[in-house]
């Protein structure tokens, strides 16, 4: 797995451009709440490793409808946002899910549900390309017990040595692979604990059983 390119932005601009694109009275409430909106886009960039933790930040019902209708209405502003986080990625991740790197992108996902926290809904670093599957299977899961589910492609470090580990049998000319997850050196407690995590709740390991045998 690889680490998506993150684009070269100032946060609360985008948000500004997406905001300024609404009409009244969603425009209003959004400019009432730029400060909170502030806050949150901090809170996300600047102390992701506790993010986890991250309880409720108390917008009333009209407020996070308000906010929300940032990212479901059809603006220009949030197109542009999506379609320059599209070209920022390699060749690969431009049709290839990074959550799975086995199906074709389709969706933009919320790292961060925007139900649960509709502030972060068009935070760039909270917009991660991907498959129509893996957004079903994460859609609003993000943490279970306290801890983060799934990697972060902009923000986790990446494994640089291998951790998936595929042992090729034949019956005849029927290939069969079992795969699994190995905690090599360089990989620590935690990360490898995130990495199953996600090939966990994401059933990665049945996919490739069942799918890399099919394309050879």
């Amino acid at each position: 797995m690889k680490n998506l390119n993150y684009i070269a932005c100032h946060e609360m601009t985008e948000f500004d451009l997406i905001k300024d694109s609404t009409r009244q009275p969603t425009l209003e409430t959004l400019q009432a709440l730029r400060p909170a909106v502030d806050r949150d886009y901090k809170q996300y960039l600047n102390s992701f490793a506790t993010v986890q933790h991250l309880g409720d930040l108390g917008y009333s019902a009209a407020e996070e409808t308000a906010l929300g209708h940032c990212f479901s209405s059809a603006t220009k502003a949030k197109s542009d946002l999506i379609a320059r986080i599209l070209k920022f990625q390699s060749n690969t991740f431009q049709h290839i899910c990074p959550y799975c790197q086995f199906f074709t992108f389709s969706s933009i996902a919320h790292y961060i549900p925007k139900t649960e926290y509709p502030s972060l809904c068009v935070l760039p670093k909270n917009l991660l390309p991907c498959c129509a599957t893996c957004n079903s299977v994460k859609n609003d899961f993000w943490r279970e017990n306290g801890q983060r589910a799934f990697l972060h492609f902009y923000l986790d470090t990446l494994p640089n040595v291998s951790f998936l580990q595929g042992n090729l049998t034949w019956v005849g000319i029927i290939p069969t692979i079992q795969f699994q997850l190995v905690q090599n050196a360089g990989i620590s407690n935690s990360l490898f604990a995130l990495v199953t995590s996600h090939f966990k709740f994401l059933g990665l390991i049945s996919l490739y059983e069942i799918g890399v045998p099919r394309v050879i």
